[in-house]
């Protein structure tokens, strides 16, 4: 089955939802997953069914097992924004401010700085990621 999630932010709370794609032609009708996060970025789907997201209003790194479990993958991050799932597992993950990408282990939440961007412009910095499947290349825009 073909799985997108949308985020809803209602008041202060922040709410996971789960939309099947069959069920979009047929209607709205979406299940709730989760909620209470401080504010989630972005998402990425993982081996095994889990669902990465970047928690910037808690610095954090979070994931959602296929159960409904919520578990923080590593916190003290400062502003993680966008998230990507490497073939083997492995996380990469914006860090916006300091203007950081930093790799990381989703089973022990180790993390290692694998490259510094500067910030000229003062702007918010870096924000997003992905990786082209076909290479493994990251595009990271500013």
């Amino acid at each position: 089955m073909e799985r997108r999630a949308y985020w809803l932010r209602a008041l202060f709370a922040v709410t996971l939802f789960l939309m099947p794609s069959a069920t979009r032609a047929a209607g709205p009708r979406v299940s709730l997953l989760s909620r209470g996060f401080g504010h989630p970025d972005d998402m990425a789907w993982g081996p095994h069914g889990f669902i990465y997201f970047s928690d910037f209003g808690n610095g954090a790194i979070d994931r959602l097992d296929p159960n409904g479990r919520i578990s923080v993958v590593a916190g003290g991050l400062g502003t993680p924004e966008g998230i990507v799932v490497q073939p083997d597992g492995t996380l990469i993950v914006v860090n916006q401010h300091p203007g950081q990408l930093l790799r990381l282990d989703p089973a022990t939440g180790a993390a290692s700085v694998l490259a510094t961007i500067a910030n000229p412009s003062a702007q918010l910095g870096i924000d997003s990621i992905r990786c082209d499947r076909r290479n493994g290349s990251l595009v990271v825009p500013d």
